[in-house]
């Protein structure tokens, strides 16, 4: 039997048909989904558990119980659970109340950072480039368009 370290390496160095081949083989099934490092993910989880053994008993009814308490609305029919998360910024992000400016052709433009995104114009877009985008017309990285990084040179790394 081989190491489980050398087993979960083999999977992260495999192909997309490779994962579905070895997918089919742990699972005895067809993946739903084709995306690489989600396989190598379920793959690797699935290796584990079988090698070692899964949740607890006490741990799985645990989880049992959290799911339980779920308020989830359920009338016999699918339906998605449409609130969203509030998401964390990311460290590189500017702060919450940070106003970013941007002249362009002439005029100024002023972007204030909010909880859930980017406010111009009375409007809140999720993302700088959505903001770019309205400004501009065109497609462009947010934090180019604005400023806030720059495009490195051929060679530099």
């Amino acid at each position: 039997m081989k190491s489980i370290t050398r087993e979960l390496n083999e999977i992260q160095r495999m192909t997309v048909a490779q994962l579905v081949k070895k997918y089919r083989k742990v699972f005895g099934t067809e993946p739903r989904i084709r995306h690489r490092q989600h396989l190598q993910r379920k793959i690797s989880w699935e290796v584990q558990r079988q090698r070692f053994g899964g949740l607890s008993d006490a741990a799985q009814r645990r989880l049992d119980e959290l799911i339980g308490e779920l308020d989830l609305p359920f009338n016999g029919k699918k339906e998605a659970v449409t609130a969203a998360l509030k998401r964390t910024r990311r460290p590189h992000e500017p702060a919450v109340g940070t106003v970013i400016t941007k002249t362009w052709r002439g005029q100024d433009f002023h972007v204030h950072v909010v909880d859930n995104g980017y406010e111009w114009d009375g409007v809140v877009y999720k993302s700088l480039s959505a903001v770019a985008r309205a400004v501009t017309g065109t497609r462009w990285n947010g934090r180019l368009f604005f400023g806030l990084s720059t495009r490195k040179r051929h060679g530099e790394g």
